[in-house]
């Protein structure tokens, strides 16, 4: 156990470290897109973005489980988070990115803002997220409940169409071009329950790739330990 625990830690550490540095390598990019097309600079700035809500999550998910190895916050409550919002938003993101791109890829970025974003920051930002969510439920000691994740990523759901029409009415932007091209009411009874059901087979491909034999065992042993030194320090 204290193999995988220092497994954990490595990784930890290792994503947590190329998270921050995508956020630094955003914000230098920030500054070299002209203004007149810097959504930065409009009212919410990038966090209007699922991509970046999604990157700041994660921040604060990983800096949560270096913390609790130091038994300042619970390791439970931080893998809580990371199964119920981090796991199903990543596989929305992933997925509904890749697909909307495959359609057009003007819906998805701003073609005159291409050539400011680093090759290196589109892959952390869009494909490394799943393959590291993949790698987190393996290495990680996450119970994935499918139905509390559900529950979660729907109130995430309707919270980021709320935010999305606030920010509307404070810059007269939407998040993205395909709500201005297909409609408002159109795009929240098609992109809500579409992303419900991404994050649906996202977290349940995960949760089948977690309990396959080679990886379930370990993983079994490892929360039923988990669970029991945490019963001896509540005693």
């Amino acid at each position: 156990m204290k193999y995988r625990n220092c497994i954990q830690i490595i990784w930890h550490s290792v994503w947590l470290g190329t998270l921050v540095n995508a956020f630094l390598t955003q914000n230098e990019v920030c500054h070299l897109v002209p203004q007149e097309i810097n959504r930065c600079l409009t009212y919410g700035g990038r966090y209007i973005f699922m991509t970046h809500i999604l990157q700041l999550a994660s921040k604060l998910c990983y800096a949560g489980f270096i913390l609790s190895r130091f038994n300042i916050i619970k390791y439970e409550s931080v893998s809580k988070f990371w199964s119920r919002l981090v796991l199903p938003l990543t596989a929305t993101v992933c997925l509904m990115y890749y697909i909307l791109y495959t359609i057009n890829p003007d819906l998805v970025r701003n073609p005159q803002a291409v050539q400011f974003i680093p090759a290196k920051l589109e892959f952390i930002l869009h494909l490394a997220i799943l393959p590291a969510a993949v790698l987190e439920s393996i290495v990680g000691d996450h119970q994935i409940k499918v139905g509390e994740t559900m529950k979660m990523m729907s109130l995430f759901m309707v919270s980021y169409s709320l935010w999305s029409l606030f920010c509307f009415f404070q810059s007269g932007l939407w998040p993205y071009s395909v709500i201005n091209k297909v409609g408002v009411v159109p795009s929240v009874v098609i992109f809500v329950p579409f992303c419900l059901l991404l994050s649906l087979i996202g977290t349940m491909t995960v949760k089948k790739i977690q309990t396959l034999p080679i990886f379930s065992h370990t993983l079994n042993n490892n929360i039923r330990l988990t669970v029991s030194a945490s019963n001896k320090k509540s005693s």
